[in-house]
């Protein structure tokens, strides 16, 4: 619910989450969905980088990581979405310019 756009208050997505992880550590489909949430906040606050290298280190402790392929489709999802939303904003780099007209 708080990351519903009327709601809109991730961080408080992220507190209601904290220490479910040790809580549900038995649970393969809790994970999945706690980690499915916990990357939308994180995606919401505009922490995406964050999120990937919380969810490496689940993925360097979890023995069993059969529930997680939810969990990282959401964050690729967020990482297409910034990396579109990049695309659209920016310009061309110096180095891609460069190369453009190299190989013409």
């Amino acid at each position: 619910l708080y990351l519903e756009e009327a709601v809109a208050k991730p961080d408080l997505a992220l507190k209601t989450l904290e220490g479910t992880d040790e809580r549900f550590a038995s649970d393969a489909v809790a994970i999945e969905g706690i980690w499915q949430i916990r990357i939308r906040a994180l995606e919401k606050l505009g922490r995406i980088d964050e999120a990937v290298i919380l969810f490496d280190g689940l993925l360097a402790k979890q023995a069993n990581r059969s529930g997680l392929s939810g969990a990282a489709g959401v964050l690729a999802r967020s990482l297409d979405t910034r990396a579109v939303g990049t695309g659209r904003n920016s310009t061309p780099s110096r180095r891609g310019s460069i190369a453009l007209r190299s190989t013409s």
